[in-house]
């Protein structure tokens, strides 16, 4: 694949404050972008391509079925393609998290780089990917939710679908306004 600077000359992005230069290309399916740390190993990547939406935002409402399933935003499922990866929050949110595969697969790859003999590295990443899985979207868009993962996060019929950039996070609508700092009362 032949890629060149995007729009014919270096571009940057800052970074919490960081410039990174050098970081988009123009490649085969859009415009490319490689974030990479210190070393120079690619840390995030991705495509954004003309049309489509590159990340996730927005709330929408929306009810598992009997068979607990949830059917996704269109807007999201054109984003996320026919499969996803399932988790519970890795921060520790009262939620489920869906990832594109092409992101799992960079953030694992963070996870990797990792010191790994360190039991207290280790041991949060494994706890987690214990509760993490591969699942297909249909062809109706729907995702369906393991019980083990819909009893974490305390999913039962109703349920709040939020972008939250790179993923989408699926929240009861009570833990979704604890989080929020919502009043019950009010």
């Amino acid at each position: 694949m032949n890629s060149r600077r995007a729009f014919g000359h270096p571009q940057f992005v800052i970074l919490r404050g960081q410039v990174l230069e050098n970081c988009l290309t123009v490649g085969e399916y859009g415009v490319e972008w490689v974030i990479r740390d210190d070393c120079g190993a690619n840390v995030r990547k991705g495509v954004l391509m003309a049309g489509t939406l590159s990340h996730f935002i927005g709330t929408h409402e929306h009810s598992l079925d009997a068979k607990g399933r949830i059917t996704l935003p269109s807007r999201f499922r054109s984003n996320l393609g026919d499969a996803c990866v399932i988790s519970v929050s890795q921060y520790g949110d009262k939620c489920l998290v869906l990832w594109r595969m092409s992101d799992f697969d960079d953030y694992c790859a963070i996870q990797r780089a990792k010191d790994i003999s360190d039991i207290d590295v280790r041991r949060p990443v494994k706890v987690w990917l214990a509760d993490t899985f591969d699942q297909e979207i249909d062809a109706s868009g729907r995702l369906a939710i393991p019980q083990r993962l819909r009893n974490m996060a305390d999913l039962t019929r109703e349920v709040v679908v939020i972008g939250a950039l790179d993923t989408i996070e699926l929240w009861s609508p009570s833990n979704w306004d604890e989080f929020r700092g919502v009043n019950a009362a009010s």
